[in-house]
């Protein structure tokens, strides 16, 4: 394993009894790979930051972790408890440290007003909603959640129907930001 690997596995699997979550290569992964769908068939896998395209020797901090959805919502679930994490260093990752453009399509669209550590932040009327996704040809991945009202959800998918899903669940949990127009 690559340093990374070790500090993902001693910081963060370990700990939170996490048991897929990867940056370099596991056998688990090759015979999990799934391929993406459009029209009902299976299509090319050819999203070039994606396995097995991609060996144990890049790394890509923005599109190289892989999971499952139950594992990153187990990953999820601890971050909105603060598990594992000192509480200045909790308050830390989830506080807004880069202010989103109002021009911007994740302001007007999604609602995010700023980022915090790796997660997007919607503010709500009396809450504040932490969000990340990601696109990547036929695959699409979102999440989101709640600290104070303790909810969230997480999801992967193998086609370009993700956003769809993503609205229609905010939509059934009665999710409106308030930021000012």
């Amino acid at each position: 394993m690559g340093e990374l690997s070790d500090l993902l596995h001693e910081l963060v699997k370990q700990p939170l009894g996490i048991e897929h979550m990867y940056y370099t290569w596991d056998e688990f992964l090759y015979v999990h790979i799934v391929y993406g769908h459009s029209k009902g068939k299976a299509t090319n896998r050819s999203w070039g930051s994606g396995l097995p395209y991609q060996n144990s020797f890049k790394f890509s901090a923005a599109g190289a972790l892989h999971t499952n959805a139950e594992n990153y919502a187990q990953f999820l679930i601890a971050v909105m408890h603060g598990k594992g994490l000192l509480p200045e260093t909790y308050k830390e990752m989830l506080s807004p440290h880069a202010k989103v453009e109002k021009s911007s399509s994740r302001y007007k669209e999604d609602g995010i007003t700023h980022w915090s550590l790796g997660f997007g932040m919607i503010p709500m009327a009396s809450d504040t909603l932490y969000v990340h996704g990601g696109t990547h040809n036929d695959f699409q991945s979102q999440m989101l959640f709640s600290r104070q009202n303790q909810f969230g959800y997480a999801f992967f998918v193998n086609t370009k129907k993700g956003d769809e899903l993503n609205k229609v669940l905010k939509e059934f949990l009665g999710i409106h930001p308030t930021y000012p127009k």
